[in-house]
């Protein structure tokens, strides 16, 4: 490792520096929050609860992509394990979890739900309350991230001690363990996503909503992990592997997450619009507006139509320079995807500097998370030599 951190033309060193200005960056941007939230704390807190959503969605993706790879095995899930154990491990999972400390602290500016006036007088919610009531919201959240957090650990330890022992048992260990907690991750983010999300307009449920945000998670995840590689292929150990077979991978699963965002998107639209009853149409009311229906129109296009068809040419995939870009503008319009979701429901007002505050605040302590995380590992994992194999033949 000693080696690793003085060569410059590795990875791990690119990372590692970016950590304390990320950090510092982030410090700042929390702070601006901070102050904001003296001078308006609702405002923020809709900032904050978005910011942390799109953070969160990023680790969890890291995490559920990681759950896969060791479920199925795939050559190429090897290229980007190290990037998803640090963005989706105990650290980052532990970390984002401590975060929503201003939003189990502040629930009555944000959920109708937590306040005892409105619920003495909504029947509705009354009905809702054995399961939407704050100790058992803050106790949810708070089991999920150490679940979470406690097998990624168990997952991260199994991979490090293989590369030491080489032993191949460890592949059988982590497959029986990753198996049933990728049940369990689809089940427990469903519920977490209505409690975090959902629940912001509690006589609004989806029964697609779960899904919708998995994908999104997953779509997320495969656009920063394949960014990060295709635009470090020149460095070590990128440039030993990273080829078009590789990422023709990389692309046909930011394909194939398109594709399951434009199924869920429109399967839930369609759902409701048949329906046409008032607990199910309100959240589409809400975005039906002004700059809201400006926004969902773009969200459309720019998150499926444009991806979709350029993902589509075999071209695009075999390009890292291409590739990248595609990567770069899905990462981009998740964030669109995600404000879109969270905001309107909160304030009608739009746009505000917080949310860009918050967005850096939180994404500067997630990046020192995950530089600390994958320095402490090389990139690429030495118990399997598929990676290796391909680049010597």
């Amino acid at each position: 490792m000693a080696g690793i951190m003085k060569n410059t033309d590795h990875i791990e060193t690119r990372l590692d520096a970016v950590r304390m200005p990320a950090l510092m960056l982030g410090l700042v941007g929390l702070g601006a929050c901070a102050y904001s939230y003296s001078l308006d704390p609702k405002n923020m807190l809709a900032s904050y609860l978005y910011a942390l959503m799109v953070w969160v969605s990023l680790t969890l993706g890291c995490f559920g992509i990681s759950l896969l790879h060791h479920v199925v095995r795939g050559k190429w899930g090897l290229s980007l394990l190290r990037l998803v154990e640090a963005g989706g491990g105990h650290l980052n999972l532990l970390t984002m979890g401590a975060l929503f400390t201003p939003i189990l602290l502040n629930m009555q500016t944000l959920y109708k739900w937590a306040i005892p006036e409105v619920l003495a007088h909504d029947h509705v919610l009354q009905h809702k309350a054995i399961y939407l009531n704050v100790p058992f919201f803050v106790g949810r959240t708070v089991f999920f991230f150490l679940s979470w957090a406690f097998v990624a650990w168990v997952l991260r330890r199994s991979t490090l001690r293989q590369d030491e022992t080489n032993n191949d048992a460890e592949y059988a260990w982590r497959t029986n363990i990753a198996t049933p907690t990728l049940v369990y991750f689809v089940l427990s983010i469903t519920s977490a996503i209505t409690d975090w999300v959902m629940s912001l307009d509690a006589h609004w449920f989806s029964t697609m909503y779960g899904v919708w945000f998995i994908v999104g998670q997953g779509l997320i995840t495969m656009a920063f992990c394949t960014y990060i590689i295709c635009s470090k292929r020149d460095c070590s150990p990128y440039k030993d592997f990273v080829n078009p077979d590789l990422t023709k991978d990389l692309g046909n699963f930011m394909f194939m997450f398109t594709m399951l965002w434009g199924y869920t998107s429109l399967s839930q639209y369609l759902i409701i619009w048949s329906g046409n009853l008032p607990e199910f149409i309100s959240y589409y009311v809400d975005r039906a507006e002004g700059y809201w229906n400006v926004m969902g129109a773009f969200n459309i296009v720019s998150q499926f139509f444009i991806p979709f068809i350029l993902l589509l040419a075999p071209r695009t995939k075999a390009l890292p320079n291409m590739l990248i870009k595609v990567a770069g503008w899905i990462f981009f319009v998740r964030l669109l995807d995600l404000y879109w979701n969270v905001i309107p429901t909160i304030r009608s007002s739009g746009f505000h500097w917080t949310d860009i505050a918050a967005v850096v605040g939180i994404g500067g302590v997630w990046f020192f998370v995950f530089g600390t995380e994958v320095v402490k590992a090389r990139l690429t994992p030495q118990y399997d030599k598929r990676l290796t194999e391909v680049a010597h033949h």
